[in-house]
């Protein structure tokens, strides 16, 4: 990666949705690498991409809170079905 590829996955960028929601970050895609874009909120755990496709989950702390391995396990697959 270079220093200005570096830099962008650690700088906030403006983003569409923040103009309707205000705790939004928004990473560029790197093509050339292909990484791709990636948007970020403060909100509840999971996972969330198109409309109706959205893996909702209690937070970490209440999923560890089970002290359930087969729990965290579930959460875990979950996350990475995402």
């Amino acid at each position: 990666m270079t220093l200005a590829e570096k830099v962008s996955m650690l700088a906030r960028h403006q983003h569409v949705r923040e103009l309707v929601l205000s705790r939004w970050a928004y990473l560029p895609a790197i093509p050339r690498l292909n990484v791709p874009a990636v948007t970020m909120t403060d909100g509840p755990a999971g996972v969330a991409g198109r409309l109706g496709q959205e893996h909702r989950l209690p937070s970490p702390s209440a999923e560890a809170a089970s002290f359930d391995t087969h729990v965290a396990q579930l959460y875990g697959t979950v996350l990475g079905l995402g």
